[in-house]
């Protein structure tokens, strides 16, 4: 730059001092004598090539720092390509709209019963914390726990001091712990023998059973639906459950059926079932809410056949559209080959027990005590659990995602307890 305007400075020297020379040699007496006349000849033929010498070099300098500045400037212009690449690559743009979608949260929902006659009240709330402590390692925040705590309507004693500090417990986690009495209690004793006429249950203890029945009209009497809930699907699971790995909301939503539902749920025994077991569940909130009334009254105004609350679901849904199938990496059996994206196993058939660790080292259940299994009927039980493990040993002879799940539940099984005796 000081090349530049030092050139330009000289060339307009130049020619200003030849003008001087010009007027002043030849209009004046000085060039009339020798010395004059050779001393303005001199100075013209130093200061006329001297000027255009200088303009020329001007030019010439003008031209090569153009070039330069142009190579720099896409040099600069290349750099800057490379930087913004860089930046996109380290840095995925994220749509807004799939900004606010991730803000959200699903409101997951499960149920127990805490009725004095329920003698497996402490199992199902350590198979619930079980479920928390999976849901809290595996970072699972897109998802809202919540627990409906069922409990007679008379009921005015306290709860036992254990059972309380494990709700405590919940609530610190992060669990809205909801009360809340089934509003069909009534229809629900009425009915219960014909439902299960081969076990003397007991309606309390069932009752939580039901309360994904009639979810709507819970989520809104309590109010627990709020702005930053997903507001068109809610999760249900039993307590025994376990997450297995991370799921974004996105991925969730990814994977809501796309055609119209009420419920979404998948098999029972056979990933290729349709869907017969709702323990693990989609609901479609508004579309659900509309199916409710008639499904509720299905309880008292048809023949009943045998089945708790999930045979009343699919006996509906048998003469009503709504019912959806889902994908079994939501409602994964720990029987299977955990070949799928897993997302929730649930143990369904086959519990965790001194029986099926019994099994695992005999592969027989001979000599083994009973396997745990839940609200199965006994009379299907072996049935049921028979026809588990021999899935098992086919899909995976040497049980290497059962036992997986297994050291899983029971590392989490431990901490559940550790935490009740406060270490």
């Amino acid at each position: 730059m000081f090349v530049f305007v030092f050139l330009n400075f000289f060339v307009i020297f130049s020619h200003i001092l030849t003008l001087v020379m010009y007027f002043g040699c030849f209009g004046s007496d000085f060039t009339h004598s020798v010395t004059g006349d050779w001393l303005c000849h001199q100075g013209l033929a130093f200061a006329q090539p001297m000027a255009w010498l200088c303009l020329l070099l001007t030019f010439i300098y003008a031209d090569v720092a153009w070039a330069a500045s142009a190579d720099l400037g896409c040099e600069a212009s290349r750099d800057s390509k490379a930087v913004n690449m860089l930046q996109k690559a380290a840095v995925p743009a994220v749509p807004a709209v799939q900004a606010v979608v991730d803000l959200k949260q699903v409101m997951w929902l499960s149920s127990v019963s805490l009725a004095s006659a329920c003698t497996s009240r402490e199992a199902y709330l350590e198979q619930y914390e079980v479920a928390l402590l999976s849901w809290k390692e595996t970072n699972n925040s897109a998802f809202d726990p919540h627990l409906l705590v069922h409990l007679p309507a008379n009921v005015t004693d306290s709860l036992p001091k254990s059972i309380q500090m494990r709700l405590d417990r919940f609530k610190h986690m992060g669990v809205h712990v909801v009360f809340h009495s089934l509003s069909f209690m009534d229809a629900l004793k009425k009915n219960l023998h014909d439902m299960r006429p081969t076990d003397d249950l007991d309606a309390d203890c069932v009752a939580a059973s039901f309360l994904r029945l009639e979810l709507p009209k819970t989520i809104s009497q309590r109010k627990l639906l709020r702005p930053h809930h997903n507001q068109d699907y809610v999760l249900w699971t039993d307590c025994d459950i376990m997450w297995w790995r991370t799921v974004s909301m996105s991925e969730f939503l990814s994977n809501v059926p796309t055609h119209k539902f009420s419920l979404a749920f998948s098999g029972q025994a056979l990933k290729e079932h349709s869907p017969v077991n709702a323990g693990v569940m989609l609901m479609d909130l508004k579309n659900y809410q509309q199916d409710m009334p008639k499904l509720l009254a299905s309880i008292t105004t048809t023949e009943h056949k045998p089945g708790l609350d999930q045979a009343v679901v699919y006996r509906f849904y048998e003469e009503h559209p709504g019912l959806s199938g889902w994908s079994v990496i939501w409602n994964y059996r720990m029987f299977w080959n955990g070949r799928e994206a897993v997302a929730i196993v649930h143990y369904w058939g086959l519990k965790p027990s001194a029986g099926l660790d019994c099994w695992i080292h005999r592969r027989s259940l001979v000599g083994c005590p009973p396997i745990e299994k839940g609200l199965i009927p006994d009379d299907r039980r072996l049935q049921f659990q028979k026809q588990a493990l021999d899935i098992a040993m086919r899909e995976d002879h040497k049980l290497i995602f059962m036992k997986k799940a297994l050291q899983r539940y029971k590392k989490y099984s431990l901490a559940a307890k550790e935490d009740a005796l406060g270490k």
